[in-house]
């Protein structure tokens, strides 16, 4: 990350590593996750939320963590963002209904594709 530029460089996955995690904020009804803001970013679940990305300029390993509010939360996805399992878009993981757990979701973005491959997920987290 340059500081001066506040752009994130070509070595993403070192980014990931030794980047802070941005806060997103809350998601009410309706969230786009700017990807410039930082390759770590972290969300609270505060409403059934649309989601949707703003992509980086570059390929890049990006991870976001979903905080749950103690109310259970549906999420939908924008088209291009994939999750494990079958199908093309794979199933996306179930947000919690406990205050305070987590799911921590990551792909990797292929900016010449405009998609973001999954990487995996870790659900049922719990802040400490």
């Amino acid at each position: 990350y340059n500081a001066t530029t506040k752009k994130w460089g070509p070595n993403s996955y070192l980014s990931l590593l030794t980047a802070p995690e941005y806060n997103a904020g809350n998601s009410g009804t309706s969230k786009t996750i700017d990807w410039n803001n930082g390759l770590k970013q972290r969300l609270t679940a505060t409403g059934n939320c649309a989601v949707t990305f703003t992509a980086p300029p570059f390929d890049a390993t990006l991870r976001l963590t979903i905080i749950a509010d103690g109310t259970l939360r549906t999420f939908t996805w924008a088209s291009g963002i994939q999750f494990p399992g079958s199908g093309s878009t794979g199933i996306a993981p179930s947000l919690m209904t406990t205050s305070g757990r987590y799911v921590t979701l990551s792909w990797y973005y292929v900016a010449a594709l405009g998609i973001y491959r999954p990487l995996g997920y870790v659900a049922n987290g719990q802040n400490t």
